[in-house]
C-alpha cells in the first residue's frame, strides 16, 4: 500500500506540473501524461470515496496500517515506517492548513509539493524560493504570477514550456 500512497503523491505532483501546459505538447509530455493517467488507474483509489483524514493522528493511524500490510515492508523498519508516514502526514497537515513549517519537516516530493500548494493557496512567492526542485519551482511561480498578474515572477521561472504558459497569461 505504501506504494499506493507515494504513486498518488507522484501522480499529484505530475499532474500540478502539467496542469496549464496547454494543448501544444510535445510528444513526450503526451507520454507523460498518458503515464500520468495510468499510474492513477492503476492505484486504485478514488478520492470521491476515500475519505480525507481530520487530524494528523487519524492521518499516522492509516499510515501505519497501510504500511504493516503491505507485504513489501516486512524487512524494512520501524524508524523507516515512522519516517515515511511522519513526512506524508506532515506535508498532508502543511497543504490542509497552509502551514509551511509543517511542509519544511518532509522529504523530497512531500516537501515540493506541499510547498507548491501552501505557496499557490496562499499567493506567496516567497514559498516557491524553498522549493529545491524543478518543474516544482518554475510551476509555483507561474502559478503565483497567473494568480497576482504579476508578470515579473515568469522571469523566475526557467523551464521554457512553463514560462511561455505563464506569459501568455
Amino acid at each position: 500500500m505504501n506504494k499506493k500512497i507515494f504513486g498518488i503523491m507522484l501522480v499529484f505532483s505530475f499532474v500540478l506540473i502539467f496542469s496549464g501546459c496547454g494543448s501544444n505538447q510535445t510528444d513526450g509530455k503526451k507520454e507523460i501524461n498518458n503515464a500520468v493517467g495510468d499510474a492513477v488507474k492503476d492505484a486504485k483509489v478514488d478520492s470521491a470515496t476515500t475519505p480525507l483524514k481530520e487530524s494528523r493522528e487519524e492521518c499516522m493511524t492509516g499510515c501505519v496500517m497501510l504500511w504493516k500490510n503491505n507485504k513489501d515492508n516486512a524487512a524494512k523498519t520501524e524508524d523507516e515506517m515512522n519516517k515515511y508516514c511522519n513526512q506524508l502526514c506532515d506535508a498532508g497537515q502543511g497543504m490542509k492548513n497552509l502551514d509551511p513549517e509543517s511542509c519544511a519537516k518532509g522529504e523530497g516530493a512531500y516537501k515540493e509539493t506541499c510547498y507548491l500548494n501552501v505557496a499557490r493557496d496562499t499567493v506567496d512567492a516567497g514559498l516557491c524560493e524553498k522549493i529545491e526542485k524543478e518543474p516544482f519551482r518554475s510551476t509555483c511561480y507561474r502559478d503565483i504570477s497567473v494568480k497576482n498578474g504579476d508578470k515579473a515572477l515568469c522571469e523566475k521561472v526557467t523551464i521554457k514550456y512553463i514560462k511561455d504558459s505563464c506569459l501568455k497569461k
